[in-house]
């Protein structure tokens, strides 16, 4: 036996001051996992990580900060800035390891 539903529950329907406690709670919410987000990247070096963990801890960042802005509207600055430093320090710190290991390679460091 098949039963259509035929009411639909949608946010075009739902009067503004019913949605406006959810969109400050989400806001609340996101803006406390960003917060507790920045602390840990503030206190862990990504440096040590391999390239392809550092990529992948971008793009769950990068992620988390597009889900953040569908939900709640922000674009998330601390935690954009916070991971722009990470990102310029660790490649900066990979361009400083590859230029010590080529001269040992090409045997011009002797």
């Amino acid at each position: 036996m098949y039963v259509q539903l035929t009411t639909t529950y949608s946010c075009e329907h739902t009067p503004a001051h019913a949605t406006a406690p959810v969109r400050t709670t989400l806001y609340a919410k996101f803006q406390d996992v960003q917060r507790k987000l920045c602390a840990t990247l503030a206190a862990k070096s990504l440096v040590t990580f391999k390239f392809e963990d550092f990529l992948t801890a971008l793009n769950l960042i990068n992620r988390l900060i597009n889900v953040g802005d569908i939900f709640t509207g922000t674009q998330s600055p601390t935690l954009r800035t916070a991971i722009k430093q990470h990102a310029v320090t660790y490649f900066k710190a990979a361009h400083r390891q590859r230029m010590e290991v080529r001269p040992a390679i090409t045997g011009r460091g002797r």
